[in-house]
């Protein structure tokens, strides 16, 4: 399976937790009512300056989540300014450019109930290391 839909060099050296046990990946569909793009608005950030690239969130301890119902979120932003207000646009700037960008990087907490918001759907999974000595591989599926 090729995911070259996404570009994940981007997250590649921003996620990251103190071990790296595992690593993966996620998918999200947004909400049809409310987005990222509204969440990022109701934290104070001017996202007629800025078009969303991507989300990334973390802790650095699931004992603080509990206790305050937050994480932190990360966005990654480009100014439309410079790249363009929309994706058509940005894509377009960025290929007549090397396909360079600066990227901004904004954070501030999140609760549970903002979050749920902005997702409809999501499908998380990790894998530990030894899958890099995996290439060929059939998943059966066992029913508990």
């Amino acid at each position: 399976m090729s995911y070259t839909k996404f570009n994940l060099e981007v997250l590649e050296n921003i996620v990251r937790t103190q071990y790296g046990d595992f690593g993966g990946l996620i998918q999200v569909d947004r909400s049809d009512s409310y987005d990222f793009q509204k969440l990022c608005t109701d934290k104070g950030i001017d996202m007629k300056k800025y078009f969303l690239l991507g989300v990334h969130f973390g802790t650095s301890s699931l004992t603080n989540v509990s206790k305050q119902d937050s994480i932190y979120c990360f966005v990654l932003l480009l100014e439309t300014k410079k790249y363009g207000n929309s994706f058509d646009e940005i894509s377009e700037y960025l290929k007549n450019n090397d396909n360079k960008a600066d990227i901004q990087s904004f954070d501030f907490q999140v609760t549970f109930q903002e979050l749920a918001k902005c997702v409809k759907r999501f499908h998380l999974g990790f894998v530990s290391p030894l899958s890099k000595h995996i290439s060929e591989f059939t998943i059966k599926e066992n029913m508990s």
